[in-house]
Parts: C-alpha cells; sequence; structure tokens
C-alpha cells in the first residue's frame, strides 16, 4: 500500500486548533466551543470534530470534561503535538518519494531486460554481420577478480568487453553498474569484437594463473 503524507480532515483540524493555542487565540483554560459549533466553522460534521477533539486529548493538549465541555489544558503540549505531526509528515512524504523512485526503477529494469532480450536475439540472428560477438564466462573461486568490483576489473580496458548482464542463480541481472560485484559463479555475459575473443580468453587464464601463484 502507497505511504499516506497528507493529513485527514480531522488530523487537519486537530493540527489548526493545537497551532491556534500556541499562538495565544485559543488561551489555555479556556473553554472550547460545543462540538456544533466547532463543525459549522470548520464546516465538517460534529463526528469529525469528535475525533480531532480525542487526538488532541490523547497528547494531552485538551481534556473533555463529560458534563462541561473541552478545556484547553497545555500550550507546551500544543507545540509538541505540532513538531510531531510535521516530523510524521516529513518521514511520509520520504516514504511516498522512494515509493515513486523505486516503483520507476522497477519499470526502468523491466524496459531494461525487455531491451536486452531484444538485443540477444538480434545478435543471435545477425551474428554473420556484426562486428560484435557475444560471449559468456563463468566466475570461478580461484579468479583473482571474484569478489572484485566491475569497475576495479577494468575488463573493457584490457579486452573491450562490455559486460551486458550477470546471471547468478535463477537471477538475471542486466546492465550491471561500475559498482556492482562479481562472485564465484556468476555467469558473465559479454559482447566483445571478434578480433579480441583471443584477448579475453588469455585475460582469464592469466587471472587463474596469477592467483594460483599467489
Amino acid at each position: 500500500m502507497k505511504p499516506r503524507s497528507t493529513l485527514s480532515n480531522y488530523e487537519k483540524i486537530a493540527f489548526d486548533i493545537a497551532s491556534r493555542i500556541v499562538s495565544g487565540d485559543l488561551s489555555v483554560g479556556s473553554k472550547i466551543s460545543g462540538r456544533t459549533k466547532i463543525s459549522s466553522e470548520y464546516n465538517v460534521s460534529s463526528e469529525t470534530i469528535r475525533k480531532a477533539l480525542k487526538l488532541l486529548e490523547s497528547a494531552f493538549v485538551v481534556h473533555i470534561h463529560p458534563h462541561s465541555g473541552v478545556i484547553i489544558e497545555d500550550s507546551h503540549h500544543a507545540m509538541n503535538y505540532i513538531n510531531q505531526r510535521k516530523a510524521f509528515l516529513s518521514v511520509e512524504s520520504l516514504k511516498d518519494e522512494l515509493h515513486e523512485l523505486l516503483k520507476a526503477k522497477k519499470e526502468l529494469d523491466e524496459k531494461i531486460e525487455s531491451k536486452m532480450g531484444e538485443l540477444m536475439i538480434l545478435m543471435d540472428r545477425f551474428s554473420f554481420s556484426d562486428p560484435l560477438h557475444k560471449s559468456e564466462f563463468t566466475v570461478l573461486p580461484n579468479h583473482d577478480f571474484a569478489h572484485s568490483t566491475i569497475k576495479s576489473l577494468a575488463l573493457y580496458q584490457k579486452t573491450q568487453a562490455t559486460i551486458i548482464a550477470i546471471k547468478r542463480g535463477q537471477e538475471l541481472i542486466t546492465s550491471p553498474g561500475p559498482d556492482a560485484t562479481l562472485v564465484p559463479q556468476d555467469k558473465v555475459l559479454v559482447i566483445i569484437p571478434k578480433e579480441r575473443m583471443l584477448d579475453l580468453s588469455e585475460f582469464l587464464a592469466t587471472s587463474l594463473r596469477v592467483n594460483e601463484e599467489k
């Protein structure tokens, strides 16, 4: 469920009454008008006013007397209530923003995965005329770059191979960023100029030899 970053009507009214207490418009110790009069003032139902006053009572801002009505208790508690609601709204607003960002990220990931699938199909279909070759290698525990990031691997600089996806178990990580880490058993999918395939093979073999010599 999407987070809520706005106040309901009764919460807005409670916030307004607390603000009026802090500003001195409503004095501590004074009696607030009856629910019917307040509901008319705010143009809401008496039930909405009842909920607003109950909120304030739970925050020790007012005290509801069964026979004498609603008495304003404490302006400091009114200020605390205002600050708490502001903090709540800030948190909820951030949750809303995060929710929207995650939604956008999911949509983008789905588009990338879809385009990646289209690219794979086209590369297979036109491999005879495409100067780039699709290749895959598995990260082994004794590769010296196991547990390293793509950036530190510098694969493109050394072989002109571009990592386009990582298969990790049942998960397919498309367009991994430079900070993505390669772990043993990852299957790394790259595109590379056909004439640099030997460079890739030598790079992988060297990384094994280097680690064995350590």
